[in-house]
C-alpha cells in the first residue's frame, strides 16, 4: 500500500480548491489520477457535499504550529 506524502496530499487539496481537474492535478504532481479522485472522494464524504470545491472549503487542515481555539 502506497501512502501519499503529506505535502503532496495538501497540494492536491489546494489544487482541488482552485477548481483544477483531477487529470491536471495528477499531471502536475506526477501522481495517479485515481489517487486524486480518492482524496476528493474522502473530502466529499467528510464534508457530506457533492462537489470537490465545496468539500475543500469545509475541510481545513490547521497549521501544525498553530493552536486551535475552541472558545467559550
Amino acid at each position: 500500500m502506497n501512502i501519499l506524502q503529506a505535502h503532496l496530499r495538501q497540494s492536491v487539496i489546494t489544487l482541488l480548491e482552485k477548481g483544477i481537474s483531477h487529470r491536471e492535478i495528477a499531471r502536475r504532481l506526477e501522481i495517479n489520477r485515481k489517487t486524486v479522485g480518492l482524496i476528493a472522494k474522502e473530502l466529499s464524504k467528510r464534508a457530506k457535499v457533492a462537489t470537490d470545491a465545496e468539500a475543500v472549503a469545509d475541510f481545513k487542515i490547521p497549521h501544525p504550529g498553530r493552536r486551535v481555539f475552541h472558545g467559550r
